[in-house]
């Protein structure tokens, strides 16, 4: 059956409403009528097959009749922050995280980001990014929503990380691999934090900065990537390692 998001968190024998988009689609494309069945999400986690009650051309009113239980969320929470990225690089990236099944997404500004967009604008690229990721939920049939703050600066995003159980920082001039960085991690990881860096890389002034919070320089190979493809690297290594790819 189509998934839809709605925000209302009602339970079965409640009624909330599909709005938006997804209510216009539900009418004129798919053509559903009351007494049809789908499934909504409302991104924290809970998956109802529900009975659409009443259409009209901007809501959709429905009511949850089963709770589905779903497993498409990893076991562990990975948390990864990316320096800012040029033009809509950001935005492909808001989807394949998604996909990946990253709990928490932190974009920030570092010392090499650029261009840097007026603040005035961010407000914007935030609400875009939350769409494409509610939208690549459906796909990926996941229940929890990829957590999504504001766009923070360097020194904020290592704040964030504190509690981790690991953390690690991504540089292309460091030599020490990521097997050999693990190795004395301890074999259950509950909380992990990733960054990576701009198009540019980080600064060394950077990279001690974050040694000095806790986290681990790690090398992901001989070859220089692109920030775009080292984002992904990443993301599928955690949950390798980690979560549910296959590592444990």
């Amino acid at each position: 059956m189509r998934r839809f998001f709605w925000q209302d968190r009602a339970g079965i024998g409640q009624e909330g409403i599909i709005g938006g988009t997804d209510a216009r689609h539900i009418r004129t494309v798919l053509r559903m009528k009351p007494g049809d069945t789908l499934v909504v999400f409302d991104g924290a986690g809970n998956d109802f097959e529900a009975t659409i009650k009443t259409i009209a051309p901007d809501q959709v009113r429905v009511s949850p009749v089963k709770r589905i239980h779903t497993t498409m969320d990893s076991p562990v929470k990975i948390t990864f922050a990316q320096a800012m990225l040029k033009g809509k690089k950001m935005d492909v990236l808001a989807r394949q995280i998604t996909e990946l099944g990253i709990t928490r997404w932190i974009p920030f500004f570092s010392e090499r980001s650029i261009p840097v967009p007026s603040r005035a604008k961010l407000p914007a690229r935030l609400e875009r990014w939350r769409t494409i990721i509610i939208e690549s939920m459906k796909q990926c049939q996941r229940s929890r929503l990829t957590e999504l703050g504001d766009i923070v600066s360097f020194d904020t995003a290592l704040e964030m990380g504190k509690p981790d159980d690991v953390k690690l920082i991504f540089w292309e001039e460091e030599t020490r691999t990521l097997s050999e960085a693990l190795g004395s991690v301890p074999d259950r990881c509950e909380r992990i934090f990733a960054i990576i860096g701009p198009e540019g890389g980080f600064s060394e002034t950077e990279i001690e900065k974050a040694v000095s919070f806790g986290y681990q320089s790690v090398s992901l190979g001989v070859r220089i990537l692109k920030a775009e493809t080292a984002a992904l690297s990443v993301c599928t290594l955690m949950q390798y390692l980690f979560g549910d790819m296959g590592g444990n």
